[in-house]
């Protein structure tokens, strides 16, 4: 073909599907648009399941695809070589079977002859678990596609299979940040903390009730350009150091960037501030996968008040760290100075389960020893629990 703007289409609205399944549909419609006469898959194997969960095709009757899922998808003479195939290695089906022996075989004759027939296939494994497939399939027939054509749609899916794998890429990047930011909303609403979602530039971008009240008492001011701030001059620098150290991070999730320290009001009353890295701004030219957006890098912020005992510390820990509810008792037992045998008989169960636990917890936290542990636990809960203690402040 010669107009390649199609491609560009055809690619954003591959990353379009990685926010959206159902854009991968309109990314396939479009791409057999662009080759007329050709049937378009995209699909996921569950090889658990032994099915397809995920099914996205174009110019096929939804008859025929219910019929591939019960049944035809088993019988297909392409399919055991597609899912063979090296991640992201593009193939046709010309040298695995010959027009002659595939005019043999039942998939032709009774699924495919029936849709006018088709004689041959692209296709390219783009994902490659270990239950879970995906693969990017084009078929057509061959009188209607010339040599000149042919190799365009070849070279066509040599480069949306690279970016469909991105896509991936990027979509498991969204999915465990919106865990993660699925757990920190699940412990907002159990806290009745004050809750701000600020930015690099030390704006508000959110505040819950409870910080609302913080604005009305005084404790906390709001700019005429939207910016945070602490009525007392060195507790307002304490949070924009802390501020601007959890929104530089350039990872997704730099745990050693939560930090905490201690305020007080005018009455003299202590409170502490949380700051929880959260993951950075996507930058707009999404197919890029970077994260470089610096000024719409944001963070959460807890205001708490150590006299109001309502909070749970497993939640924080477990928000905190991504831990599980298990992992998280065990460093919070951990922490408060009890040893594995200690733990394992508080909550009835062995010594070698909570070492397992402690093994996952140093993985999952980047870390190798239960000092490191204590000290990044300090960070959130030293200052509300031993508050009376310097050596925890900051």
């Amino acid at each position: 073909m010669d107009n390649k703007n199609y491609m560009f289409e055809l690619i954003d609205l591959i990353y379009a599907g990685a926010l959206d399944d159902r854009k991968w549909s309109i990314f396939i419609k479009q791409l057999s648009i662009a080759y007329p006469g050709t049937m378009t898959s995209f699909i996921f194997y569950d090889l658990e399941q032994s099915g397809a969960p995920v099914n996205f095709y174009s110019n096929a009757d939804d008859y025929f695809i219910q019929k591939y899922a019960e049944h035809y998808m088993g019988v297909n003479p392409w399919l055991k070589y597609v899912l063979d195939l090296p991640t992201g290695h593009v193939d046709d089906g010309r040298g695995h079977i010959s027009l002659k022996d595939l005019k043999t075989t039942e998939f032709y004759n009774d699924w495919m002859k029936p849709q006018e027939g088709i004689d041959s296939t692209i296709g390219a494994q783009v994902l490659n678990e270990k239950h879970l497939q995906a693969a990017f399939s084009v078929q057509f027939q061959d009188e209607k596609l010339n040599n000149d054509n042919y190799a365009c749609l070849k070279a066509d899916i040599v480069i949306l299979t690279k970016h469909l794998q991105r896509a991936i890429i990027l979509r498991k990047k969204l999915e465990a940040i919106q865990i993660y930011t699925d757990c920190l909303e699940h412990i907002v609403h159990r806290l009745s903390s004050a809750v701000l979602i600020s930015n690099s530039n030390n704006e508000l971008i959110f505040a819950n009730r409870a910080a609302e009240n913080y604005f009305t008492s005084g404790l906390l001011l709001l700019g005429r350009d939207n910016s945070i701030a602490i009525k007392k001059n060195s507790n307002n620098k304490q949070l924009q150091k802390l501020v601007h150290s959890a929104t530089s991070s350039t990872q997704l999730l730099d745990l050693k960037s939560i930090s905490a320290t201690r305020i007080t009001d005018d009455m003299g009353k202590e409170f502490v501030i949380m700051v929880f890295p959260l993951s950075p701004y996507i930058h707009s030219n999404i197919r890029s996968g970077i994260y470089n957006d610096h000024s719409k890098r944001q963070c959460l912020v807890f205001i708490i008040d150590p006299s109001k005992q309502d909070y749970a510390d497993v939640e924080i820990i477990s928000a905190a760290f991504g831990l599980t509810p298990a992992e998280s008792r065990l460093a919070k037992s951990l922490y408060e100075g009890l040893s594995l045998s200690d733990h394992a008989e508080l909550y009835q169960t062995t010594t070698t389960t909570a070492r397992n636990q402690l093994s996952s917890i140093f993985q999952k936290m980047g870390i190798s020893k239960q000092s490191e542990l204590v000290k990044q636990l300090a960070k959130i809960f030293g200052v509300i629990k031993l508050r009376s203690s310097d050596q925890y402040g900051q």
